[in-house]
């Protein structure tokens, strides 16, 4: 989100499975109070089923459009949903980045091969499987367990323009 401000974005729009007990969608939350912007209902797609994969992506970007395409930037749940709403923005000829900017959140191998490539939040993986063996090792042996954070990293790509104003 902040990457997509200091690009001159103000419009940013997020597409996510459900927002009920999501960290990204209170994290985009987050983002915009900090920086001083509206939240936008009409900004936001959810999936009433809680899927996030290619086809919603692809139909999250199509009520976009259908409803006005009022965003500059879409900050999507994953990268499988982003690279599905670039899919439905190609066909409808709505250029990436020109016309919109958007990023993803894994890194998946699809991002880089995407067309054009994914700007994208990368996930420590390896770190991530060790710290789950971890946790399941002290709630196996019945010890307290705690959240824990990872640091992610931003991989710029292609799929963001800076706004001129």
């Amino acid at each position: 989100m902040n990457y997509l401000y200091q690009c001159g974005h103000r419009r940013i729009g997020f597409i996510c499975a459900r927002i009920s007990f999501n960290e990204r969608y209170t994290g985009y939350l987050s983002a915009l109070e900090e920086m001083g912007l509206p939240v936008a209902k009409s900004r936001i797609i959810t999936s009433a089923k809680g899927k996030s994969n290619f086809e919603y992506g692809y139909n999250a970007a199509l009520n976009l459009i259908e409803n006005g395409l009022d965003v500059t930037a879409i900050f999507s749940f994953n990268d499988a949903m982003a690279i599905g709403a670039m899919a439905a923005f190609s066909q409808k000829g709505i250029r990436i980045p020109e016309d919109i900017s958007i990023i993803g959140f894994d890194d998946i191998i699809q991002s880089r091969y995407a067309s054009p490539p994914l700007t994208t939040i990368q996930l420590p993986k390896f770190e991530q499987g060790m710290e789950s063996v971890k946790l399941l090792i002290q709630e196996i042996k019945g010890e307290e367990v705690s959240n824990v954070s990872l640091n992610t990293k931003l991989i710029i790509r292609d799929t963001v323009s800076k706004i001129i104003s």
